[in-house]
């Protein structure tokens, strides 16, 4: 089961990083570009006796690739076109015996914000995964309460200013976030987050055309039509670190959905979740209260609307949604989901998402769903 989970994970960031670098790779001239970029962070606590943001002298490095998209698939045009690529990225937090170092492979879109003569102002998005070289060990790492896995998720975040030195070479400065966690596939699981300030420099080796290379303006035609979906999906979560093994959720999601654009989709819907009886009484345990054998309930239902920003036959989702049937309430009564979808088919889906309380991970759903 934990051999399939985290193949499931690796298969989907497989998918995503095809996707999104190389599903033009048919065209008869590819135009890339790579770069190097260098950064300093700062640190957001993970421990109650850490300051908001403290300065331990981390840094890191990144190499990327990137391919410049030309229009040639309709949703490249709606987002002006924007680069996708590949970063292979080292940080060192400067706390070597409580969180180590990371390495994390990451692909991502590069999007255009503004532009004025060799000046641009851009930002990075990418979702890959990350490994972790420190880890929580009960009796030798306490102390990290942050990374409990080898790999996690790596979320990404930047905002570039690009100036062009010539027609070969440009200079970045660079800030940013990034984000590490495993969606409680293991515990403890509070996450590391960091923000980065660095510079960077990019090599083009073969400029794009002045004239003709970008394809047109984007054909806003979209399927008006109302579709019933329906998605199941199941997670391992691990409550306590003195745990052994995983124990199962699943999750039941019917809903509609409708194209209110293009590349938007709105959701409306309702979700069922079944978490299981060990997972409750862990729940109880870790609060230092009593397992109630009578109150070990683990079915909730929620409503829950979402949306779908379109890139081709991936979409980003976001989803919120709000209990109405909740017999034990460990947490909040609302939760969040970020996540993934990928479209197989028209009418058929991978989903993996993240389910959360605002900041605090519940579980990682992987499921597969159907639209009619």
């Amino acid at each position: 089961m934990i051999f399939f989970k985290y193949n499931f994970f690796q298969l989907f960031i497989l998918i995503f990083s095809q996707y999104t670098f190389c599903q033009d790779i048919q065209k008869p001239k590819t135009y890339l570009e790579y770069g190097l970029n260098a950064y300093y962070g700062a640190l957001l606590k993970h421990r109650p006796d850490q300051e908001t943001i403290y300065f331990p002298g981390a840094f890191g490095f990144e190499a990327n690739i990137q391919k410049y998209t030309d229009g040639r698939n309709n949703w490249e045009r709606f987002y002006n076109f924007p680069k996708v690529g590949c970063a292979v990225m080292y940080f060192n937090y400067k706390m070597p015996n409580e969180l180590g170092k990371a390495f994390s492979v990451v692909p991502y879109m590069d999007f255009t914000l503004s532009k004025t003569g060799k000046r641009k102002f851009r930002i990075k998005t990418g979702f890959g995964a990350v490994y972790s070289t420190k880890t929580h060990e009960l009796l030798t790492n306490e102390e990290n309460s942050a990374i409990s896995s080898k790999v996690s998720i790596a979320v990404t975040l930047d905002f570039q200013y690009d100036f062009r030195i010539s027609d070969h070479f440009s200079m970045n400065a660079n800030v940013g976030f990034r984000h590490y966690s495993n969606g409680r596939l293991k515990a403890p699981n509070n996450g590391i987050n960091y923000l980065i300030g660095g510079m960077g420099v990019k090599y083009i080796p073969h400029p794009i055309p002045n004239e003709n290379f970008y394809l047109g303006y984007p054909n806003r035609s979209f399927d008006k039509k109302v579709y019933f979906n329906v998605m199941g999906a199941t997670a391992w979560r691990h409550v306590r670190p003195l745990e052994d093994g995983h124990h199962n959720t699943y999750i039941f999601s019917v809903y509609v959905s409708k194209m209110v654009g293009p590349i938007s989709n709105l959701l409306l819907g309702i979700d069922g979740f079944k978490y299981h009886t060990e997972s409750m009484r862990q729940e109880y345990l870790n609060r230092m209260i009593a397992p109630e054998a009578n109150n070990l309930d683990g079915k909730r239902a929620g409503f829950t609307v979402g949306h779908e920003l379109m890139f081709g036959k991936l979409a980003f989702v976001t989803q919120i949604g709000i209990y109405f049937y909740l017999p034990v309430q460990f947490d909040l009564p609302y939760y969040q989901r970020v996540g993934f979808r990928y479209y197989m088919f028209k009418n058929a889906f991978l989903n993996t998402t993240l389910k959360a309380y605002t900041s605090k991970a519940d579980m990682l759903e992987f499921g597969l769903g159907f639209k009619i």
